[in-house]
């Protein structure tokens, strides 16, 4: 996966194939089954994870905010480089190993009961369909003509995030409860 974000952020030749798949889902998938069942010092390391993902979040705002100036528009990342795949890591690590430090027990049963734990656990459940869903609704978007790109992206990104987030998470419940498509929202 690495080096697959690494010939994807370089624009390195292919070598006839297209490897990006590597670094894309199927990567990300891999990595997440990889983190999920490896334990060591590093990657129990909460803080540490949580200021990699502090850092490559400020990198990526500036090579963004460097970037659009040149092209006088918005530019928008190709999904497939190396600070995606750190940042998706480092904020998996981080709440991956959230349960293990006694500092943070209040804040943690805090987003086990209630509510908003009930929130957590639904979309927990259904985040691997979210995943592949958010996918399909981009081009969706796009073909009704919600183009968000010459707007203020500090209020927008986060928007459509929410909104992205709720209409993958609703469709994926549907789905959920019919019991011929069940098996494709995801959820194990």
């Amino acid at each position: 996966m690495v080096i697959t974000c690494f010939i994807a952020a370089f624009n390195l030749p292919y070598f006839s194939l297209n490897l990006t798949y590597f670094a894309g889902p199927i990567g990300f998938v891999v990595l997440g089954y990889y983190l999920a069942n490896k334990r060591n010092k590093i990657l129990d390391n909460m803080w540490l994870w949580i200021f990699v993902f502090i850092i490559a979040t400020i990198i990526r705002i500036i090579i963004t905010y460097h970037l659009s100036l040149e092209q006088s528009a918005y530019f928008a990342y190709n999904g497939y480089h190396l600070l995606t795949a750190l940042q998706a890591s480092s904020i998996f690590l981080a709440v991956k190993n959230f349960n293990i430090h006694k500092s943070i027990k209040k804040c943690s049963n805090f987003f086990k009961k209630g509510l908003l734990g009930n929130m957590t656990y639904s979309i927990s459940l259904y985040s691997y369909g979210i995943y592949l869903m958010h996918y399909l609704l981009f081009p969706i978007f796009n073909l009704f003509s919600l183009n968000f790109v010459d707007r203020n992206a500090l209020k927008w990104i986060p928007f459509l995030t929410i909104v992205v987030l709720i209409i993958s998470w609703v469709i994926l419940a549907i789905m959920y409860r019919i019991p011929l498509i069940k098996k494709g929202s995801g959820v194990h």
